[in-house]
């Protein structure tokens, strides 16, 4: 979503740099409320905040993007595995997995996240969409969401295609994968303080290596009946079935 918010602000003109999205659109629990407040605009800002802990304005738009409990989980394990600040190189899945349904992973119980927006679901500022909704139809959801930013926005990307096309292909899966492993590569050359993910040989270029965040289903590789069971009981405890089949009628509750 970063990267679809970002392209539409800078009307699909690619940065020559990854900083200035970093600049553009900060992260507010690592960078700060002054990186928002004082970075270059256009701009927006990302969190991983619930919306009890988040800064609220009415005049403010917030997008907020879900994913199902089962891939979130899978995902999250290789992003704590493969990121050397979590010392968590060693760490298995099903060690993580016990974690994330207890909610002691970054920013606390999943449920918790996930109610607390879904509640304000159909505010009149506030976008919630599917990781996996975004997956079917891309170029779509790039029209929804400029619609949701602004009617300047969306009028550009409808009245050229060729702008739509060029955003939807910056911001696939695979485009966005090889730029960030190339910009970590060289900060990690370059023995820059940013360079958290160490390169990868390419006998490590591998999905089982890497951070398989843009597949859909992927879980179905990692939980076994065990895991399945714990999260469709983590799930009925929170009351949470409902909800979650309203979202994605195809994973087990």
């Amino acid at each position: 979503m970063q990267q679809i918010v970002y392209n539409i602000l800078m009307n699909g003109n690619l940065p020559d740099d990854e900083l200035d999205v970093v600049l553009r659109l900060p992260f507010l629990e690592v960078q700060g409320a002054d990186a928002a407040r004082y970075g270059p605009k256009p701009g927006a800002y990302k969190t991983h905040l619930p919306f009890d802990k988040h800064p609220y304005s009415p005049e403010a738009k917030y997008i907020y993007v879900a994913r199902n409990p089962y891939d979130c989980c899978v995902s999250f394990f290789y992003h704590t595995k493969n990121f050397p600040a979590y010392r968590y190189e060693d760490g298995t899945f099903d060690d993580f997995f016990d974690k994330f349904i207890a909610g002691k992973v970054d920013f606390g119980d999943y449920l918790d996240h996930l109610l607390s927006w879904y509640a304000h679901r159909n505010d009149a500022n506030v976008l919630f969409v599917t990781f996996e909704d975004m997956k079917r139809d891309p170029g779509a959801w790039v029209l929804r969401v400029a619609e949701f930013m602004g009617e300047d926005y969306v009028s550009r990307l409808r009245e050229d295609k060729g702008l739509l096309e060029k955003i939807v292909s910056a911001v696939s899966f695979t485009r966005m994968k090889g730029s960030l492993n190339a910009k970590f590569r060289k900060d990690d050359r370059e023995g820059k303080d940013e360079a958290v993910v160490s390169p990868m040989t390419n006998s490590q270029y591998t999905i089982e290596a890497l951070h398989p965040a843009g597949e859909v289903g992927d879980w179905k590789r990692h939980f076994d009946e065990k895991h399945v069971e714990k999260m469709k009981q983590y799930i009925a405890s929170r009351m949470a079935g409902p909800i979650i089949t309203s979202l994605w009628s195809e994973i087990p509750v």
